[in-house]
């Protein structure tokens, strides 16, 4: 998954009143949680060009090819998805 999917989906998390929705889940170690926060915020203000910028800002020396990445991105992409159906279904309750 490219990072430019991951900009077009954040920019529909950041514009949404996501407020009493969690952005992290209670399974969520606080590094792995920090990652994810970082690369949300990263996401929200277009800080990156590319993978290996974004892979290296959060994990500083890893490769934009590295499975960690791979994950934190696929993960992230996951989140961001369930948090968009949960603020749709919060309208209708």
């Amino acid at each position: 998954m490219s990072l430019k999917t991951l900009y077009e989906i954040s920019s529909f998390v950041t514009k949404r009143d996501l407020s009493g929705l969690s952005l992290l889940g209670d399974s969520d170690s606080s590094e792995s949680g920090s990652m994810f926060l970082q690369l949300l915020d990263g996401l929200s203000r277009s800080l990156w060009q590319n993978d290996e910028q974004a892979c290296n800002a959060i994990y500083g020396t890893e490769s934009a090819n590295s499975p960690a990445y791979d994950m934190l991105k696929s993960r992230a992409k996951d989140k961001m998805i369930n948090l968009l159906f949960q603020s749709d279904t919060l309208k209708y309750i």
